[in-house]
């Protein structure tokens, strides 16, 4: 751990998937419930961290709550989580090295990302829809750089769906620099489209006390590393 913070300490800034709930008593009956520790919330003070996944939400909205608050006393921010249906908190917006970076999250329904409803809180789905949605809104930002991250695509797999590829590069055709996603728990391909870089796959950042439950696959992992300036 001690490896993962002095990394994370050497850059402007760190976005990390926090897949996770604290619990409360509203537990959903799921396959995997994933609930953290205080111990999580040790991270370097550049840390951002993004709550669009599948388990941001298994502790119901009491256990999103209290992830905020705890996150809030930390004083780390984050994003991806939306108060409603009509909130934009899935859309981050950050100035790093004198340059304005958009950062939007899209979470897929098919792989138990909560969609938020006109009166709870949820993600954001990962759809046409939400990504021409997007094409709009960034239009009228005036970011540097645009970055689309997607909590998507079907555990154990080594290759995205030929779906995503096509979302992916919509993404891109509709202004976004960039597009990774999460959740496979495996390393994907990438590709360089339009000459913008899409990422289907991280695999895992570390993976804690669940290591055990998973297989060997699930022991790799990448980083995106941006040098804006090149």
């Amino acid at each position: 751990l001690n490896l993962i913070f002095d990394e994370l300490s050497l850059y402007d800034a760190s976005f990390i998937n926090f897949e996770g709930s604290f619990q409360s008593n509203e537990r959903h009956t799921k396959s995997v419930n994933l609930s953290m520790s205080n111990e999580s919330l040790n991270v370097p003070k550049n840390t951002n961290l993004i709550l669009c996944n599948n388990h941001s939400t298994d502790y119901g909205e009491k256990g999103i709550i209290n992830t905020i608050d705890k996150l809030n006393a930390k004083g780390i921010h984050y994003f991806g989580i939306n108060k409603d249906k009509n909130d934009n908190s899935f859309l981050f917006e950050t100035k790093i090295n004198k340059k304005n970076f958009l950062i939007a999250t899209l979470g897929w329904e098919n792989e138990e990302c909560i969609p938020a409803k006109e009166n709870s809180m949820g993600i954001k789905p990962f759809s046409k829809k939400s990504i021409d949605e997007l094409k709009l809104l960034i239009k009228k930002k005036k970011s540097d750089f645009n970055i689309l991250y997607i909590h998507a695509g079907y555990e154990w797999e080594k290759y995205p769906l030929p779906d995503h590829v096509g979302l992916a590069r919509r993404a891109i055709d509709s202004g976004f620099d960039m597009v990774y996603f999460c959740h496979s728990h495996t390393v994907q391909d990438y590709e360089i489209y339009n000459s913008k870089l899409i990422h289907y796959g991280l695999g895992n950042f570390y993976f804690s006390s669940r290591r055990s439950s998973f297989p060997q696959i699930s022991d790799e992992g990448c980083c995106l590393i941006l040098d804006i300036d090149h």
